[in-house]
């Protein structure tokens, strides 16, 4: 930033006041100091670069907390999906999200599949969860579809379908009688998130619940803390010394 057009010397900026020892016998001879058309242009400007380094205090603080706010708020789906994570057919079975970080209090639960030849559009089959439930138990009248790959859960906006807050990995629905997956598979929060519902399913292997919650693996995990910060603080740094 250049404050004037003339130079402005270190002692023509702002110091901190430090106490010199001045001898009695020295005072009267000490005359006014000379003033430079520069020095006085550079006094005039302090207040001016005060007041800029206050904005920028202000503004870095402001967008740190705007981009963090940002960076957590968000919506992902964690079961069913991946490799590790399946459905079962004529079976109960259940859906998780990520509570906690939702920014949404509510949305729409949909089933797709990127074969059309299996489902030729998404399937919506909840019209409006709230979001606190954290998970749901899924029975087999609400959702009974064949088995095979490819498939996908949805929420999205309850007035528009095509606004989808959130989609899984692919997942399978196995045929009846296969095996549920290990509990060990399904992430779960710090805390515990009952979600609506409860019941059982024909199929051997464990039982699926509707409690449990929401975090970490799988692909779904919440944005790394240190990472974030850092990228964060750089990206807020750029835009106020862009």
């Amino acid at each position: 930033m250049r404050l004037g057009q003339g130079p402005c010397r270190p002692a023509d900026l702002p110091l901190l006041a430090v106490p010199v020892p001045v001898s009695v016998s020295v005072l009267p001879s000490l005359s006014p100091p000379l003033s430079s058309p520069a020095s006085s242009r550079c006094h005039a400007l302090r207040p001016l670069f005060v007041d800029a380094m206050k904005f920028s205090t202000a503004a870095l603080s402001a967008t740190l907390v705007a981009l963090a706010s940002g960076a957590a708020a968000q919506l992902e789906v964690i079961a069913p999906g991946g490799p590790n994570l399946w459905w079962i057919a004529e079976s109960d079975n259940v859906v998780t999200w990520t509570c906690k970080t939702s920014p949404y209090t509510n949305f729409t639960v949909s089933i797709a599949n990127k074969d059309v030849k299996v489902l030729t559009s998404p399937l919506p089959f909840i019209s409006q969860q709230n979001n606190f439930d954290c998970s749901k138990l899924i029975t087999k009248d609400q959702v009974n579809m064949a088995p095979a790959t490819g498939y996908t859960i949805q929420l999205s906006n309850p007035f528009n379908l095509t606004d989808i807050y959130a989609e899984s990995q692919e997942f399978e629905i196995k045929a009846l009688g296969a095996p549920y997956p290990a509990s060990s598979a399904t992430p779960t929060l710090g805390g515990s998130a009952t979600g609506s519902g409860a019941g059982s399913a024909s199929a051997t292997g464990s039982t699926p619940s509707a409690t449990g919650g929401a975090s970490g693996s799988n692909g779904a995990s919440g944005l790394s803390a240190p990472g974030t910060l850092a990228a964060v603080a750089v990206a807020a740094f750029g835009l106020i010394f862009a």
